[in-house]
């Protein structure tokens, strides 16, 4: 996994521990963590680490098991032969290209940098990590044009694409039986609010937030939620939706209707992007390349642990 994917798994987690210092370099003789007296030091993780058994990723659909140590050097030893072979072809990007992309994504997205340093990773990491997905891309894209009217065309072609459904922002209270039910219309009718019912009624876990699910999209209700819910207007209460278990009561906090996403400036980026990868993966064959530049690399082995599982993905050129 790359480390921007890493970091867009595990970013709500993260953005909810910004007071957290910036993890430390574990170095071979600094203690990780005591337990009962027993010191575990750096080198010990970092042993464990690399030959960690019951591991493996995705590979082709199929799942491959492989320590983590050799997964790492395998991204590496990639990302090293991507960078190379973009260089030998003259599209790897430049260090302006990595910067203007990298301020791209934090005016997106600022909280990025965060996310980032509370993994204990750098600026250079992430501009690392842009540079490998711009030269991957590059390679891929060889070649390849999209114009204007092809980008127009692909938008009006797909409606379906560029649109987001009727959604409902919507607190729930669950209560299991019919003595409960009439509680909680009885404190309603008193004039409680539908959040401090919950917090004190509810038995679904959403009840510590006052009832708050959040945004959902009206397509993706059950059918008697869809029907309790059909002429729902802001600020007003269901009726009772009965289900197996439960049965369950909306507050609609807001609504907000389907509307079309514009063509605009990033939204012709995106599918420009998109429509010159699905030109440039059947042009340019980048796996097939790769397996190519990687039985010519010149490989100097180090008697690591990793260096039989190595030697047998370069003999295969996978």
């Amino acid at each position: 996994m790359r480390a921007g994917l890493l970091v867009a798994a595990f970013l709500p987690a993260l953005l909810h521990a910004q007071t957290v210092p910036t993890p430390p370099t574990v170095t071979p003789d600094r203690t990780l963590i005591v337990v009962n007296g027993e010191a575990v030091k750096g080198d010990v993780y970092v042993r464990r680490l690399q030959v960690l058994p019951n591991v493996g990723r995705m590979m082709e659909n199929r799942y491959v098991a492989a320590t983590p140590g050799y997964l790492a050097m395998q991204q590496i030893v990639n990302e090293i032969l991507i960078w190379q072979l973009a260089t030998e072809k003259g599209v790897a990007p430049t260090a302006a290209a990595v910067d203007a992309e990298l301020a791209k994504r934090l005016e997106r997205a600022p909280e990025l940098k965060e996310a980032f340093r509370l993994l204990g990773l750098t600026e250079d990491d992430l501009k690392h990590e842009i540079k490998i997905e711009l030269a991957e891309f590059a390679l891929t894209t060889m070649g390849v044009n999209v114009t204007d009217q092809e980008v127009e065309g692909y938008y009006r072609a797909h409606p379906d694409q560029f649109s987001v459904p009727k959604r409902l922002v919507l607190r729930i209270i669950a209560v299991a039986d019919e003595a409960a039910q009439r509680k909680v219309d009885g404190e309603l009718a008193a004039g409680k609010s539908f959040a401090d019912v919950a917090r004190s009624l509810s038995v679904d876990p959403s009840a510590r937030d006052g009832g708050m699910l959040g945004e959902i999209p009206f397509d993706g209700l059950g059918d008697q939620a869809k029907s309790a819910l059909q002429n729902a207007t802001k600020g007003s209460v269901s009726s009772w939706v009965p289900g197996s278990i439960v049965r369950v009561k909306f507050f609609v906090e807001d609504l907000k209707p389907a509307e079309t996403i514009p063509l605009d400036a990033d939204q012709k980026v995106a599918i420009r992007r998109q429509l010159m990868l699905d030109k440039g993966q059947v042009r340019n064959n980048l796996p097939k390349m790769l397996a190519e530049f990687r039985k010519k690399a010149r490989i100097e082995w180090q008697n690591t642990p990793f260096d039989r599982q190595l030697k047998q993905m370069f003999e295969q050129g996978g």
